[in-house]
């Protein structure tokens, strides 16, 4: 799959946590799709295979009204943190992924894009354990946010 390019539902089933996170300057995360924490930074930046960043969890919300992509929170021409973005964790959800088989339950997936998992990448950007397989492009992870995924 490819990056997210507008907002999406991303299933997220029984009980979750929410914490908001702020914006990095022109930053733009999108709501269903998986966001970071730049290390370097503290800010929180749409999820890429990137050495630096970790995942914090899944963007919820519907962004804000009047930006050119809706569900969208985009920090362009914006101050770092100017903008709070709601992000779930601790959470089960029913994602998008690659190369994903029955072995992959258990293991560890990996950042490729905003929305797409892999069992590994090249900066090994941990999202989640996968916890159910659905098919080779669709499994459920657990989703931990900042605690330790090793």
């Amino acid at each position: 799959m490819a990056a997210l390019t507008t907002s999406k539902q991303t299933p997220i089933r029984g009980d979750f946590r929410v914490k908001t996170f702020p914006l990095k300057t022109n930053a733009k995360v999108y709501a269903g799709g998986f966001a970071c924490i730049e290390t370097s930074s503290g800010y929180l930046v749409d999820a890429t295979d990137t050495a630096g960043l970790k995942v914090v969890g899944i963007v919820i919300g519907e962004g804000q009204y009047g930006t050119p992509t809706f569900g969208a929170y985009d920090a362009t021409g914006l101050a770092s943190g100017a903008i709070q973005v709601p992000v779930a964790y601790e959470c089960e959800a029913r994602v998008v992924g690659s190369s994903l088989a029955q072995t992959s339950v258990g293991a560890n997936l990996e950042v490729s894009d905003n929305q797409t998992l892999v069992g590994s990448s090249t900066n090994h950007v941990k999202a989640g354990k996968c916890i159910e397989y659905i098919s080779a492009t669709e499994c459920v992870i657990f989703v931990p946010g900042l605690s330790d995924l090793s």
